[in-house]
């Protein structure tokens, strides 16, 4: 598949969501065959009741999967493929460090190869960053790491490590720990019981420098708008989940010698998800398109799928439950396990709020008279 406006597309005059939508439906055969993959059984959540199932990264399926797609990491036309993995994770609220390995090869692509063959192989990656905003990070000195980093997607499982640091002068750097197996981790025991999220400790641990100044500043600007597309990616997964089991629940569950779906209170929660859910996906994979192409709008797709995926999934997930009833909040139903991600999702590697104000400042600043029409934009 190309990843390019070419093939005749490019002398259209049609809308830019037309060119992601047309690309976008080769990849439905993908998205099935990643479902089947990583599908879980109806009862999984029982499972996760054991607190030893929980925050733990699975990683025979990663390597399985990755015996196939591995070759997706780091090869940024290819960002709306890997997409269909980070999306499907979140579909089947897989336990696969995906979000770290596709943060981490966006990294080390073209400054590491090693490591890069060694990701796509399925070695588990994770990237100890927590987003922009960022109060504190870990400080390069004399090719030692010292500092800690507070949440890190699949870093308890991570054997090839990248870390967003400064120098002793306070410069950002992007380096790669040389001796992970010196880092010192905790688990956090977050709601989401699928996720492997910890936090790292680096006391004089030898790194290499994998970007400095202004190409450490662009890959910082790479690397945030491929998390929020991933995060959003992940939400889009977890809505679609809890709207299928709220209507799934609705055509079977019975009350009052009726089916619940045909009262309409609950027809109306399931119409209001089903609209919330198309949101988020035209949105996010929008996003995913643009970053893969490297279009001038993708920061700010990045920013609107982040910040409205991630929330519509939210809300999907709360108003799944309010269709179960009490039985979605337990261990019986696997409803508020994607209720739980979603949260994740939202709050992770960049606030929605956050990027509601990268939305309001590159709006602010644009100039409408150098605008194309609005049917041209991807908003």
């Amino acid at each position: 598949m190309t990843s390019t406006l070419d093939g005749g597309l490019g002398e259209l005059d049609i809308p830019l969501s037309a060119y992601w939508a047309a690309a976008d439906v080769g990849l439905d055969g993908a998205r099935d065959r990643a479902v089947a993959a990583l599908r879980r059984p109806p009862d999984f959540a029982e499972g996760l009741w054991d607190l030893d199932a929980r925050w733990e990264s699975d990683l025979a399926a990663w390597t399985a999967l990755c015996t196939q797609h591995g070759n997706l990491l780091g090869d940024r036309e290819r960002f709306a493929e890997l997409g269909v993995l980070v999306e499907v994770a979140g579909r089947t609220a897989a336990s696969v460090p995906v979000v770290g390995a596709a943060l981490v090869a966006i990294a080390l692509s073209g400054r590491d190869d090693e490591s890069l063959t060694a990701l796509r192989a399925g070695t588990p990656g994770a990237l100890a960053w927590e987003g922009p905003g960022q109060r504190q990070v870990p400080v390069l000195f004399d090719g030692h790491l010292d500092g800690g980093v507070e949440f890190v997607f699949d870093g308890g499982a991570a054997q090839v490590l990248v870390v967003v640091a400064a120098d002793a002068d306070g410069r950002a750097l992007v380096c790669r720990v040389d001796d992970s197996v010196n880092v010192r981790r905790q688990r956090r025991a977050v709601a989401d019981p699928t996720r492997d999220l910890v936090s790292l400790r680096f006391e004089r641990v030898p790194a290499t420098v994998l970007a400095e100044g202004a190409e450490a500043a662009a890959l910082l600007a790479e690397l945030e708008s491929a998390a929020a597309v991933v995060m959003a990616l992940d939400a889009l997964g977890s809505a679609q989940a809890a709207l299928d089991l709220a209507v799934e629940y609705a055509k079977r569950r019975e009350q009052f010698g009726r089916l619940i779906g045909s009262y309409q209170a609950v027809a109306h929660h399931c119409s209001n998800m089903f609209v919330l859910v198309e949101n988020a996906r035209s949105l996010t994979r929008m996003a995913a398109w643009a970053h893969a192409w490297d279009l001038p709008q993708a920061a700010l797709a990045a920013s609107q799928a982040k910040s409205t995926a991630t929330e519509n999934a939210v809300e999907v997930g709360r108003l799944a439950i309010q269709v179960h009833g009490g039985i979605g909040m337990t261990w019986a139903r696997p409803t508020h396990v994607h209720y739980k991600r979603a949260w994740v999702d939202r709050a992770a590697l960049g606030s929605a709020r956050h990027h509601r104000e990268q939305i309001t400042a590159t709006l602010a600043a644009a100039d409408p008279r150098n605008q194309p029409p609005m049917y041209r934009t991807p908003f």
